[in-house]
């Protein structure tokens, strides 16, 4: 797969990182790629900018496996959409997928790829994360409006976050905070 060439955007390494993040955790269908990426900096520590023009991220998967893994994402993710009952608002839609993901996943991070939305999906269990990437792809899809959001582990002082992921959403003219991973019951004895 070509490098991506963003030479033009003269990003700085910080705001850079934080652009890829913004980008991975907006598009959960982009589960296939890593949170690792090369990339070349210059003098000034702009991005991408002398020596290089590209970034080049790192994929999980590729070619078929690529194509095939997204075809059972978004059939899961319909599979969702079509148990939510016809004729109820989007309050109702945000509720019975909220709850369908509580009955249906557990939280378990036994394993690096309890991060991704994809396994939630398919191995029904994850982290705060996938969850949150989870529930955001189907709110999406319903086009709900919605938003990922997440503590850091470390804060900006020094200290010490929760390092926890949630999402808003945008439903009868209001932002609400929701968590499907505390909403899970199993999730309570083993979240950090």
């Amino acid at each position: 797969i070509d490098p991506i060439d963003v030479s033009s955007f003269g990003l700085y390494e910080r705001e850079f990182k934080q652009r890829y993040q913004n980008l991975v955790n907006s598009k959960p269908e982009l589960f296939f790629l890593s949170n690792s990426y090369a990339y070349y900096i210059n003098g000034v520590g702009q991005v991408l900018a002398l020596t290089s023009s590209y970034v080049e991220p790192l994929y999980l998967y590729t070619g078929a496996d690529r194509i095939q893994k997204l075809n059972q994402f978004n059939s899961y993710t319909q599979k969702i959409i079509n148990k939510i009952p016809p004729g109820v608002s989007d309050v109702e839609k945000a509720l019975f997928v909220f709850d369908f993901f509580t009955i249906n996943f557990s939280y378990s991070p036994s394993n690096n790829y309890n991060y991704s939305p994809y396994w939630l999906f398919m191995g029904k269990e994850g982290v705060c994360q996938a969850y949150a990437l989870g529930y955001e792809y189907v709110m999406q899809k319903l086009g709900i409006p919605v938003t990922f959001v997440s503590s850091p582990y470390q804060l900006s002082d020094g200290s010490y976050g929760m390092n926890h992921a949630w999402i808003q959403i945008f439903v009868d003219g209001s932002w609400y905070h929701v968590d499907p991973t505390w909403g899970d019951p199993g999730a309570s004895s083993s979240v950090p």
